[in-house]
């Protein structure tokens, strides 16, 4: 009869290894074709950013601020505490390839008299990981909390784009505001003009209410700059960690600061520079070893317990040496029929590992069309500038020659209400393109990973 049994069970386990024997390929990282050079170009093509990037804008208060942010930020400060997490469940992920050890004493109660109640001792028990199920759920955990250190550096690198970011736009505003303050008070001389010439009898009314209309315009402006610097003041100080209340920035003008030369690095080496695509190759092999376990996880298993104490129906001889116990039990257990579970499970991780390399394949391609837009937003946006100003600076002389034609009659007041309308405009847009020159900077430095690198990055607390 025995023998029956154990033909039947090494059948049974036999059967099962061959209905599951089909391999996990091996984790190879996925092959990426870098470009030899940017076609923007970019001056320094074989440097990186500076970890401390925002320091070139010259600013001591951005410096104070991205401090305040990095010490503060909630958001930054969870992704810390996610990789605690994680380290704890690659820990939790581990423990089952390590033998259990447990103690105890039960007390005696009134059985038969030959029987022994009283036990004190030890039992241990041990899965033999012979193919690999629980290692590859440790892998898969340790790969994960490699990924939460990573996910706290690409936060970081995010975090310090929107404050620079912020803080610029802020500077903008109040840019903006002062230039339509200027154009403001121009139209309001020009309105006082309009009217003493009423009164004399040189202007029309309708050279009044126009210009009335322009001015009224103009002021009707300034309240959404005041509420945009608002809200960007109180975003600004959500982002350092604090309440809105009471926060103000100092820097009045983005002409306070510098923009920094372009720094490019080069495109073989951005897939280390990039902490978010260390982020998904490491999440990629986190759902490469689930993979390895779904699939180890259809073979048998063997288990081993071991119990050894001293037991004795009193408790007066339960430290005598003929009071010891020891038993020794192992066992082959394997999945006979789970309706599908185990088969649909390794599918299941299959086919998310093999989403997560279409996705990491995209993800590095966006990495380096972003690097692209930046570089060509820097060299565009500098020759926009020049063009912005040039602009301007025409604008302003256009509406003084034509202010001093009118005022002698040689031209009629349509032409200086569309110069006034000219310079307002290029006034906005020049304050506009500065701003834009700035974030394109914070763009590519995004784009480069910040002057992040490997070493940057402190060991998981993993098992």
């Amino acid at each position: 009869m025995k023998t029956t049994v154990m033909r039947t069970a090494c059948a049974l386990s036999l059967a099962i290894v061959v209905s599951a024997c089909t391999t996990v390929p091996s984790y190879q990282p996925p092959a990426v074709q870098a470009p030899v050079g940017w076609d923007a170009g970019g001056a320094n093509a074989g440097m990186w950013p500076d970890p401390e990037w925002w320091k070139g804008f010259g600013s001591d208060e951005l410096n104070a601020l991205m401090a305040e942010a990095s010490a503060n930020n909630h958001d930054l400060q969870a992704a810390i505490i996610r990789i605690d997490e994680a380290s704890a469940r690659a820990r939790i992920a581990g423990a089952p390839r390590w033998p259990t050890l447990g103690g105890g004493f039960e007390p005696g109660r009134e059985q038969k008299a030959t029987s022994k109640d009283i036990f004190a001792g030890l039992q241990a028990s041990y899965e033999v990981d012979l193919f690999g199920k629980y290692s590859a759920a440790a892998a898969a955990a340790k790969a994960r909390a490699e990924a939460s250190v990573y996910d706290r550096q690409a936060m970081a690198i995010t975090l310090e784009g929107d404050v620079a970011a912020t803080f610029f736009q802020i500077l903008s505003l109040r840019d903006r505001q002062r230039a339509l303050q200027d154009s403001i008070a121009t139209a309001q001389r020009m309105l006082e003009i309009i009217r003493t010439r009423d009164h004399a009898g040189s202007a029309s009314d309708v050279e009044l209410a126009q210009q009335s209309s322009i001015a009224a315009r103009q002021q009707a402006a300034l309240p959404d700059l005041q509420l945009a610097e608002h809200q960007a003041t109180a975003a600004l100080a959500v982002l350092l960690g604090r309440n809105p209340e009471g926060f103000s920035v100092t820097t009045r003008s983005l002409q306070q600061l510098r923009v920094p030369p372009v720094v490019a690095g080069l495109p073989s080496e951005l897939l280390l520079r990039r902490p978010d695509l260390r982020r998904s190759e490491a999440g990629l092999r986190a759902t490469h070893a689930d993979w390895e376990a779904s699939h180890a996880a259809r073979f048998p298993s063997i288990a081993l317990t071991a119990a050894g104490g001293l037991a004795s129906n009193a408790l007066g001889a339960l430290f005598n040496p003929s009071s010891a116990v020891l038993s020794v039990v192992g066992s082959l257990t394997a999945p006979i029929f789970s309706g599908g579970r185990l088969s649909g499970q390794e599918k299941l991780d299959s086919a998310r590992y093999r989403e997560q390399v279409q996705l990491y394949d995209g993800a590095v391609i966006a990495a380096f069309r972003d690097v692209e837009n930046a570089l060509y937003a820097n060299t565009l946006n500098q020759r926009a500038i020049v063009l912005d100003r040039e602009a301007h600076v025409q604008a302003r002389r256009a509406l003084s020659l034509l202010d001093v034609r009118y005022n002698t009659g040689a031209i009629d007041f349509l032409a200086v209400l569309d110069a006034q309308r000219n310079a307002v405009e290029t006034a906005d847009a020049l304050t506009q393109a500065e701003l834009a020159r700035f974030v394109a900077a914070i763009n590519l430095y995004k784009a480069l990973g910040g002057g992040w690198s490997e070493a940057d990055v402190r060991p998981a607390k993993t098992a």
